[in-house]
């Protein structure tokens, strides 16, 4: 290759590179004329580069034999058109735009690297959208795969050093697709393809939201809260917020085990920003998404158990935005989430005079209340345990987006009594309280329940001054009337005991309230764990994802605590053989270990009901656990 460059005003450079991108030679352009041989080792395209530093006009030639105008082989070609990937690419939430016709070009950085395109297909109803795929004969094995919007593998193809390759594959309309290069060997060789086609269009995401927005369920309201959750199956679901307060809450359900469900949500074209977030049966956040302002969300969780589970949508950003969100959910084994709760059409709100035990406002099984409390005022709220008992309550103060929060500066408290207990002559004894250094007499519940006046009637408790949990699951073994009191919590001194003064409180309070029935569990294999004479029983322990079935040996007591000995574990092949009642009700009982702590929820020793922490640690090679604490049920 022969170069000539005459002199000229302006400094310049000029790269030559190889189809590969090798730089060859750098030769400089500028007052002086020059001429350059340079030898080519082999046969193919090459480039040439112009480079400044300022703006300049440049000159040159170049000739020499055996050189020939661009063509020649498919790689040389594409080669001259490329557009280079624009890293990150790395995964499908990161997929570039792909242009159809336009040749890509990349590079992979290490053998895990990879890089995802997406493209879309026409709605047009003449034209069948055909994918035609180029792979030119290139250095460094890869793949390409064709992937549908679910994730689910289309098609795949491998690279040939020796061979071009062209592909046509019909594809489905009004949909999303990507391709998603991969190395096969560790290269510092560039990958190369080319895609177009009839019908292959540049991803929009709009087109994707006005797609399942068209076939999307629309969201029931009221739904603000979980138990006024809206039962969907896999599809699409449509819902607007209304105000920056305001949620809506979906149920689904799964009918197997370890069942991986998918979420899409495309970006909406107002530019809105929601927050999703998926819960089990008991409220515990599994995964959460923020949606995306362009693009498309698509997230993956997996679901452990065969269980009612829950989705909520909340606003993100700078507020709720009037525009409609629209999700699309998919995956194995969902089931029909059943019918609407029928109580969950309102809030219930409490009814004054509902200031003592006499007046108190009955709680439905499945319930959301706001009430109102007015400095010493205090509510109170009643539920009954029918025959033959055993029944689950679960009691949720200030839940996120009602209108009070529970924190260390909170005032709000809940106290939970045994209505068979609890007696007028309870009631009407003072405890005690500070008004500075001396103690006095007081008839507000909080100070009497902080002296023990009610004893055993008072059951449990919600209360910021021990703590941020906003929580309590208590279960029941006796029939009978049980009570819930929501008041507002004095303030304590140094040494913490109770102030004469009460925390002011005008605002309202929200609590939530479900009732459900636990069965008796008199069953071999029931889920229950049981303590008879010296060996303890647990019939199913979660550890990580594993179940097993485990005995406990109990061990001489020492300093007057109960220990036992690990005897025996034997892994469960399928849970579900474990369940003789309805999932999310046995889901309550069953054993975890987290960590050094095995939590056992309920279990049954000479007739009583408790829930234990057993702390395992080991002694000479055994497996001992400790208990830490046990709480009587019943």
């Amino acid at each position: 290759m022969e170069i000539s460059i005459p002199a000229q005003d302006g400094a310049w450079q000029m790269v030559i590179t190889d189809s590969q991108g090798r730089e060859l030679a750098t030769l400089n352009g500028g007052e002086d004329a020059r001429r350059y041989v340079l030898a080519l080792s082999a046969s193919g395209a090459y480039f040439v580069k112009i480079q400044a530093s300022s703006s300049v006009s440049y000159r040159f030639s170049i000739g020499g034999d055996q050189l020939s105008p661009p063509g020649g082989s498919l790689f040389d070609q594409l080669m001259l058109t490329a557009i280079r990937e624009v890293e990150p690419n790395d995964s499908f939430r990161e997929a570039r735009t792909l242009i159809p016709g336009s040749p890509v070009l990349g590079d992979f950085a290490s053998t895990e690297d990879q890089g995802w395109f997406i493209f879309s297909t026409t709605t047009d109803a003449i034209i069948i959208p055909t994918l035609e795929l180029e792979l030119p004969a290139q250095a460094g094995r890869w793949r390409l795969s064709l992937l549908d919007q679910e994730g689910n593998l289309v098609a795949q193809w491998d690279s040939d050093p020796n061979r071009d390759q062209n592909f046509r594959l019909p594809l489905n309309k009004g949909t999303d697709y990507y391709l998603r290069a991969e190395p096969l060997e560790s290269s510092s060789q560039p990958y190369l393809f080319q895609a177009g086609g009839d019908g292959i269009l540049p991803w929009q995401s709009p087109s994707r939201y006005n797609q399942l927005i068209q076939s999307a369920a629309v969201e029931v309201e009221p739904n603000d809260h979980r138990l006024a959750a809206v039962p969907i199956e896999a599809g699409a679901v449509t819902g607007q917020l209304s105000s920056a307060s305001d949620q809506d809450w979906y149920q689904l359900r799964t009918t197997a085990a370890d069942v991986l469900v998918n979420l899409e949500v495309p970006a909406a074209p107002g530019g809105g920003v929601w927050q999703l977030t998926l819960m089990d049966a008991g409220g515990n956040v599994l995964s959460s998404w923020q949606t995306p302002t362009e693009g498309v969300l698509r997230a993956s969780a997996r679901l452990a158990w065969a269980d009612t589970y829950y989705l909520s949508v909340t606003a993100a950003g700078d507020g709720a935005s009037q525009e409609a969100y629209v999700f699309s959910l998919t995956g194995e084994s969902l089931g029909d989430p059943g019918i609407r709760n029928p109580l969950a059409n309102f809030h219930d709100v409490e009814v004054e005079p509902n200031d003592t035990p006499d007046q108190a406002n009955p709680l439905a099984a499945a319930a959301a209340i706001r009430g109102q409390l007015l400095y010493d005022d205090v509510d109170w709220f009643r539920f009954e345990v029918a025959e033959p008992g055993y029944e689950i309550a679960f009691l949720e103060l200030c839940p996120p987006g009602s209108p009070c929060t529970l924190d260390a500066g909170s005032s709000w408290v809940a106290l939970v009594f045994d209505g068979a207990k609890l007696t007028p002559e309870m009631l009407g004894q003072p405890g005690v309280c500070m008004d500075g250094d001396s103690p006095m007499p007081s008839q507000y519940l909080y100070a009497q329940a902080d002296s023990g006046v009610f004893g055993e009637a008072l059951i449990a408790s919600i209360d910021p001054s021990f703590g941020g949990n906003n929580q309590l699951e208590l279960g029941f073994h006796q029939p009978g009337t049980y009570y819930v009191a929501i008041l507002t919590r004095s303030e304590r001194t140094e040494d913490g005991k109770v102030k004469c003064t009460q925390l002011f409180s005008d605002d309202m309070y929200q609590f939530n309230f479900t009732l459900r029935g636990l069965a008796p569990l008199t069953e071999d294999n029931a889920l229950i764990a049981t303590l008879q004479g010296e060996e303890l029983s647990v019939p199913v322990v979660q550890v990580g994802e594993q179940l097993y079935s485990a005995r406990l040996q109990r061990v001489s007591d020492q300093d007057g605590q109960m220990r036992f000995e690990l005897i025996k574990a034997v892994p469960l092949e399928n849970a579900l053989e474990r369940l003789d009642y309805e999932p999310l009700t046995g889901r309550r009982t069953w054993t975890t270990l987290e960590g050094d702590i095995a939590h056992i929820p309920l279990v049954e020793f000479n007739g009583r009901y408790y829930a234990a922490d057993l702390q395992i640690s080991q002694e000479g090679g055994k497996t001992v656990l400790r208990v830490l604490r046990a709480n009587r049920l019943d």
